[in-house]
Order: C-alpha cells, then sequence, then structure tokens
C-alpha cells in the first residue's frame, strides 16, 4: 500500500513539473495553435 501511495504521489510531481516546464518552455496550447494572425484574449 505504501508503493501505491508513493507511485501516486510520484505520478503527480511529474505531472505538475511537465506542465509547467512545457509552459514555460512555449509549449502551450494557446502558443502551438495560433498564427501571429490569430488574436486572443488575455483574460
Amino acid at each position: 500500500m505504501k508503493a501505491m501511495f508513493l507511485a501516486f504521489a510520484a505520478m503527480a510531481v511529474i505531472a505538475v513539473g511537465a506542465d509547467f516546464a512545457l509552459d514555460e518552455m512555449g509549449f502551450s496550447a494557446q502558443e502551438r495553435g495560433t498564427g501571429g494572425a490569430v488574436r486572443l484574449d488575455d483574460s
């Protein structure tokens, strides 16, 4: 049971870390899915 909770915690840390890293590198869905001619609301 302890190993399962450790695995869940590791998955959460990896997922949050990957989301943060990809956003910082410019791989967000908003930046990858639009061109220069598209205006997006920043709100």
